[in-house]
């Protein structure tokens, strides 16, 4: 069999880690059924058996995935869950951005009332978002700092 490039491995288990991702949540929902949110409630209402098979039917696939990667001598990858929520909380600093009434005027007049408490309510949350996102970044920071220094201490 001939060897994919790196370039092609790095395409390769791109597609296969966004996949095993999803799979992953499906799992997650066919196990919970249900998912209670402030703003949403999301059910899975399936015919009976539909559950199982998507669950059987999710597992074979992360199994075809776990073929491929050893097939193909995929990288397996310690990914960071901080930087993840870190990437997630800034796309949804933009959109609270997109949100205040600047933006929303553009759907129909807003009262001054209605558009600066609105704007402080936005403006709270976007901090309270961007407060996340730098205890995180901290925490990163302070976690580097000590990798180096046990790494020169090993030396």
């Amino acid at each position: 069999m001939e060897k994919l490039n790196n370039y092609q491995k790095n395409s390769l288990r791109a597609s296969l880690n966004g996949l095993e991702d999803v799979l992953h949540n499906i799992n997650r929902w066919v196990k919970q059924g249900e998912e209670q949110g402030i703003l949403y409630t999301r059910t899975l209402q399936l015919q009976p058996g539909v559950k199982e098979k998507i669950f059987q039917y999710s597992q074979q696939a992360l199994s075809i995935i776990k073929e491929i990667m050893l097939k193909y001598h995929l990288e397996h990858r310690q990914e960071s869950i901080a930087r993840e929520i870190m990437g997630q909380i800034s796309i949804s600093w933009a959109n609270l951005c997109d949100t205040k009434s600047k933006r929303l005027k553009g759907y129909g007049d807003m009262g001054s009332t209605a558009s600066a408490e609105l704007d402080q309510d936005i403006d709270s949350l976007s901090e309270t978002c961007m407060s996340i996102y730098k205890s995180i970044d901290e925490s990163e920071i302070q976690n580097n700092q000590l990798n180096e220094k046990n790494q020169q201490n090993e030396k």
